[in-house]
């Protein structure tokens, strides 16, 4: 079975390299990008990828844009701050070739800040990444999942996920997640509730630090709780806004 590679960039020349070389072993290696005024597309040609761009809407119509331009059997997608590893890679590999269907969550090794997170909910982190192709359809503007009747199983090797880097980062994802979410939200009917802005926020950030034993990732352990629970309040408080008569 052939496999075609995904990634999806903005603005990713100092990572980009680095993620289309882990993926290799594709039979095909397409990026979909958005816009990017740095040098990824000068990379990503360096490479002998294929690379489209189409404007931005949400998450799950660029995913969806990105399939139509697969032709490989099976679709691996791969964000750009994702490494995969020669493990995972022989894995893919032979889990495609079983003649029983099926899609994949793959679990992710997350680094936040350049530490690696153990706790904190990160042992729960696996999206569904890779899966036979028209088995399916991308949905929701942020966080988007993929839709698929087919039995789902979770591979066993990691992604290597080095996500936010450092606040300015952190802040410029910001800008880009919040209003997408906020309008998944209304598109669910979902209004301001009491305690959105504050109470929620506040709960979130204990449930990660004690609940999910975050305090044992020490400072970056810290950072990650209290960004995640503000991340929160600025959703909510444009979800007030954005509800106002």
């Amino acid at each position: 079975m052939r496999l075609s590679a995904i990634v999806l960039t903005l603005n990713e020349e100092g990572r980009i390299a680095t993620c289309l070389d882990c993926l290799k072993f594709a039979d095909r290696r397409i990026v979909v990008d958005s816009g990017s005024t740095d040098h990824t597309q000068e990379i990503v040609n360096q490479k002998e990828c294929c690379f489209f761009e189409n404007s931005f809407k949400n998450f799950s119509d660029q995913r969806n844009f990105a399939l139509e331009k697969a032709s490989e059997d099976w679709v691996l997608f791969v964000d750009a701050d994702e490494w995969v590893s020669d493990a995972l890679a022989q894995e893919i590999k032979y889990v495609i070739s079983l003649p029983n269907q099926s899609a994949y969550r793959i679990p992710r090794q997350n680094y936040f800040w350049g530490k690696q997170l153990r706790f904190c909910g990160a042992s729960n982190d696996a999206p569904l990444r890779l899966f036979p192709r028209q088995s399916g359809v991308w949905r929701q503007a942020v966080h988007e999942f993929y839709d698929t009747k087919l039995p789902v199983q979770k591979l066993k090797h990691h992604l290597i996920h080095h996500t936010t880097r450092n606040r300015h980062e952190y802040d410029l994802k910001l800008l880009r997640y919040i209003p997408l979410e906020v309008e998944t939200m209304q598109a669910k009917g979902r209004k301001p509730r009491m305690g959105d802005v504050w109470l929620r926020p506040l709960a979130k950030f204990f449930y990660l630090y004690l609940f999910q034993f975050g305090f044992l990732d020490g400072w970056v352990g810290l950072q990650y709780c209290y960004l995640s629970s503000y991340y929160d309040f600025k959703k909510y408080t444009l979800l007030k806004k954005m509800s106002r008569p």
